[in-house]
């Protein structure tokens, strides 16, 4: 598809998964899952099921920031926010 931050259709689509994902964060939320970000290296040593373990364990998990990059060497900082509506 052609990118296209500021076509109407694109721009519900965002707002739609914004919405979306807020109503996840407050049913998480609710169920007392503390949430951290991870300033670091990675506490699960790249391993899925830590994270599954840290949960069902702790009640726990440990979540990578997206202002911190999107893959090696790219940081949030390094994009423009009107061309990546996740920002």
């Amino acid at each position: 598809m052609r990118h296209d931050p500021t076509d109407p259709k694109v721009q519900a689509s965002y707002q739609a998964m914004v919405k979306e994902t807020i109503a996840q964060w407050q049913e998480i939320k609710k169920t007392g899952l503390k949430v951290e970000f991870i300033d670091g290296p990675d506490p699960y040593g790249n391993n899925p099921r830590k994270a599954i373990l840290d949960v069902q364990n702790n009640n726990h998990l440990w979540v990578y920031p997206t202002d911190s990059g999107y893959g090696e060497g790219t940081a949030a900082k390094d994009f423009n926010v009107n061309e990546q509506p996740l920002l």
